[in-house]
């Protein structure tokens, strides 16, 4: 520590009688009432928080600086205000400004902690506070630490100096949209909900075509040498594919195909892609090409849309004489 810096702090106290010299002086007197009075108005008129803080800021600033110079400010403090300052409240103040010469040496930037201003301020500034009691400056720097923390996604406190971001921004919170239970038209709504069963077909379902297309199956199957199963929702087994085809050597690029596959074919699967193949060269006006597997009972088309393939599925049933079967 600079002595320009210690003995501009240390003068203004060295002015204040002891306390047991003025108790003497006005004993004698017959005002021993006014001891505390005069020590109070003379300990604010020295600016001794003031100096605390600005000595404190000056440390701080000044750049390579030990531990051994402050713990030095910190004994110097504590002689300087032992005629003065009670005990309890000393006692606290020292070990607040040592634990924060611990932190700054500890990382050696940043700026004095708003809540060590505070705390000091409050206990020191105010005469009021010269009666203070431990418990009082506790609960001083509680309040200042409190503020100038957050907590974590652990619920741990973060104090502003260790993590300045999480404090300059605003504090989010999870909020949740309020709801309330409406009973009238609730069967409409249960009409949308997927059905956990698939159910079962209906019985005028058969006697004709429903407004989406569909059309159920008959209940006895055809007089034809193979047949083509539903699948667990009633619907015909068509699917897409889309297969890399030849290259383009204008843009050198694959061209690609889309192949419709129908499976769950039962029985005889060549004689199902003859009547396939008559029935989609019969709507579309130009030959198909189509693969046959047989033992998984599947037929891969090229060239044809896959609503004709469905629309096949609908109608071989009837107009299976059209292709000869």
């Amino acid at each position: 520590m600079q002595g320009s810096s210690a003995r501009s702090f240390l003068n203004p106290l060295k002015k204040l009688q002891r306390k047991e010299d003025l108790e003497k002086e006005f004993v004698e007197s017959g005002e021993k009432d006014r001891v505390q009075e005069v020590v109070e108005r003379r300990l604010h008129e020295s600016g001794w928080a003031k100096r605390v803080e600005s000595m404190c800021e000056e440390y701080i600033a000044k750049k390579g600086y030990e531990r051994v110079e402050l713990q030095a400010m910190v004994d110097e403090l504590k002689d300087a205000s032992r005629r003065i300052v009670p005990d309890e409240v000393k006692r606290e103040l020292m070990q607040l400004i040592q634990e924060f010469v611990n932190s700054r040496t500890s990382t050696g930037e940043g700026m004095f902690p708003l809540c060590y201003r505070r705390a000091i301020r409050q206990t020191l500034a105010n005469p009021q506070t010269i009666e203070a009691s431990s418990f009082h400056f506790s609960r001083v720097l509680g309040q200042n630490l409190d503020a100038a923390s957050k907590r974590d996604e652990r619920g741990e406190e973060v104090p502003l100096w260790k993590d300045p971001y999480k404090h300059a921004m605003p504090e989010q919170k999870n909020t949740f949209s309020e709801f309330r239970e409406a009973k009238v038209h609730w069967e409409y709504v249960r009409r949308l909900l997927p059905r956990r069963l698939i159910p079962e077909i209906p019985k005028n379902a058969a006697e004709g075509v429903t407004p989406s297309g569909w059309r159920a199956p008959r209940e006895k199957a055809p007089n034809l040498p193979y047949y083509i199963r539903r699948k667990a929702n009633h619907l015909p087994s068509i699917f897409l594919e889309r297969r890399r085809d030849e290259l383009n050597p204008k843009t050198m690029d694959f061209e690609y195909v889309e192949l419709v596959i129908l499976t769950g074919i039962d029985g005889d699967v060549f004689a199902c892609e003859r009547d396939l193949r008559a029935y989609c060269e019969k709507r579309l006006g130009h030959p198909i090409a189509t693969h046959v597997d047989e033992l998984k009972g599947k037929i891969k088309i090229s060239g044809v849309d896959r609503t004709i393939v469905e629309q096949f599925v609908y109608d071989y049933e009837t107009e299976f004489s059209l292709c000869g079967g």
